[in-house]
């Protein structure tokens, strides 16, 4: 029986967030620098950052509630004839 710890979907969800938000501060960089400086620019920046920061805490929640320690089956070899 081969397992996995389930923190290691933790680990690659926080390397997701880690270039999401590179990406993220790149592009609001880019929209305050090279943007129009007008009420639209700015309120797309705000909404842009407000569902970023919903998102997170949604996600938070739903993190906070799994035990990461608990090892998952990946495969199982034993006895083929047992599932005919």
């Amino acid at each position: 029986m081969i397992t996995a710890p389930l923190y290691v979907l933790l680990i690659l969800y926080a390397i997701f967030l880690l270039g999401f938000a590179f990406f993220s501060l790149f592009a609001v960089y880019h929209l305050i620098k090279f943007g129009f400086r007008t009420l639209g620019n700015f309120l797309m920046i705000f909404i842009f950052l407000g569902m970023c920061v919903i998102v997170l805490f949604v996600s938070w929640q739903y993190i906070n509630q799994i035990d990461w320690l608990q090892n998952v089956v990946l495969f199982e070899y034993g006895n083929a004839t047992q599932y005919f």
